[in-house]
């Protein structure tokens, strides 16, 4: 086998094992992906839960209220980092819609819109006004629904159970 057909043996053989590599890696990531997501939206739902509990006491703690704001926010930051090409149910059951990626100018306003109201929530909390808060609560929770409507789908359907 002379030198060039060698080089070019080697170098096809590289690229289908950096293929296949990346194909390898990119299904565990996207997956990660997935659980970074489900998880994110579980600490924005138990964010939110907190600051309406804390609001519904009689003496509510702004510590609290503060705290849960700002993980909320913070959350809200992350998220858009959390859905990279090829990350919906084809990878593993999600809720996530193909939407989020044909219609990706949608979904990053309905984001950011979100964000707004997440930091609006922070700072809210930040001040120590409970009111603001209470105020501002509807207003971020209004935005929930603006990427939930159009870019949340049903949730995966539970295996069936086996018959005993």
């Amino acid at each position: 086998m002379n030198s060039t057909a060698r080089n070019i043996g080697l170098a096809l053989g590289l690229t289908l094992a950096v293929g296949a590599a990346s194909v390898a890696y990119s299904q565990p990531s996207r997956a990660r992906a997935i659980d970074s997501r489900v998880a994110a939206m579980k600490t924005i739902q138990a964010s939110m839960g907190a600051i309406n509990a804390e609001l519904k006491k009689p003496m509510p703690e702004t510590a609290a209220v503060q705290k849960a704001a700002k993980t909320l926010a913070q959350t809200a930051n992350d998220v858009e980092n959390m859905f990279p090409a090829g990350s919906g149910a084809a990878v593993k059951p999600t809720r996530a819609k193909d939407e989020i990626w044909s219609n990706k100018a949608g979904f990053t306003a309905a984001l950011s819109s979100f964000q707004v109201q997440t930091s609006k929530l922070n700072q809210a909390a930040l001040s120590g006004d409970l009111e603001a808060v209470r105020a501002q609560v509807p207003r971020t929770a209004a935005t929930c629904g603006g990427c939930h409507t159009p870019f949340r789908g049903p949730a995966p359907a539970a295996p069936a159970a086996r018959p005993s």
